[in-house]
């Protein structure tokens, strides 16, 4: 690997590794503001169903989709769990999004 591409892999995954911090801790405020919850629950169920869409669009292989089914599964009913039983739920479901945002950012060319 040549020492300009593993450079530019450090800066890429120091950028992703900052923007989820800031994501889960944002996440987390809104999580935690009473008349926000509502909204950040409905942000992850359009969002789980954005996931879903895109496993119907992919013509992929099962190892590829799947991941995209469980968060476009996992996303509403982590939003159900948050604002019925414990507001952790929401904060989780927002580390998972932040998440994908870091494999996004990490594996881009």
């Amino acid at each position: 690997m040549k020492p300009v591409a593993f450079v530019t892999r450090v800066i890429r995954f120091g950028l992703a590794a900052t923007i989820a911090l800031v994501l889960v801790l944002a996440f987390t405020w809104i999580a935690l503001t009473p008349g926000l919850k509502l909204i950040f629950a409905a942000f992850l169920w359009a969002t789980g169903f954005s996931f879903l869409a895109l496993t119907l669009d992919m013509h992929q292989s099962m190892k590829r989709v799947l991941p995209l089914v469980a968060t476009g599964v996992g996303l509403p009913i982590m939003a159900i769990l948050g604002t019925k039983v414990s507001v952790g739920f929401l904060i989780m479901a927002g580390a998972v999004i932040a998440g994908w945002l870091v494999n996004w950012i990490v594996r881009k060319n």
